[in-house]
């Protein structure tokens, strides 16, 4: 017998009670990952690292998931392109294009970022329609699952927040790329205050 599937029934009211579900927690979810979560961000990990070897990029990997299919996937650009908006969480979402809007593309949409995303990645991920953002290490400089709280009310569905999935990784890919690359460098001293941070912590 086959069942008909319809979608999109009140998809409103769900997103909000949702959405609220997880205001009423603490707006990023702090867990060591599933096995799903750790597969994706040792990708993610990987891009971030051959970024860092090939372009002396920062090591922060993103991909863009699609049920178990990989949408786009991104070193950050901020180096090569020479510009501070071109972040991986950024870059990843404008790579997918409209194929985040598409009906056929499987579900959920996740965002796998080794750094936690900047404001400007967590907003395109809310435009894109991101079911959920994973994260690796915490940006406390200027990470921007802090402002999500603030954005309860927008028409746009807020995405779940998983963070400190492979965290450690990220943070000896952040010592690699001190112990590698000239004090004063652009990013040399964002990642010093991570590890610092870290270190701390």
């Amino acid at each position: 017998y086959k069942f008909e599937k319809i979608g999109g029934v009140l998809e409103d009211e769900c997103n909000k009670l949702i959405e609220m579900f997880y205001l009423k927690r603490n707006i990023v979810t702090y867990s060591e990952g599933t096995y799903e979560e750790k597969f994706w961000m040792k990708k993610a990990l990987e891009i971030g690292k051959n970024g860092m070897l090939e372009n002396d990029e920062l090591p922060i990997g993103v991909i863009l998931v699609a049920g178990n299919k990989i949408l786009s996937e991104t070193p950050t650009l901020t180096y090569t392109l020479n510009s501070p908006i071109t972040h991986g969480d950024f870059m990843a979402l404008f790579y997918a294009k409209r194929m985040v809007y598409s009906n056929e593309i499987s579900r959920p949409l996740v965002l796998y970022s080794s750094l936690e995303p900047h404001l400007l990645g967590f907003g395109a991920a809310i435009k894109c329609k991101v079911d959920k953002v994973v994260f690796g290490l915490e940006a406390v400089p200027d990470g921007g699952s802090c402002y999500l709280k603030n954005m309860v009310g927008i028409k746009e569905r807020i995405p779940r927040v998983v963070g400190g999935v492979l965290r450690n990784e990220q943070y000896l890919l952040m010592k690699e790329f001190l112990e590698t690359h000239e004090e004063g460098r652009v990013g040399y001293d964002y990642a010093k205050k991570l590890v610092k941070i870290y270190e701390e912590g």
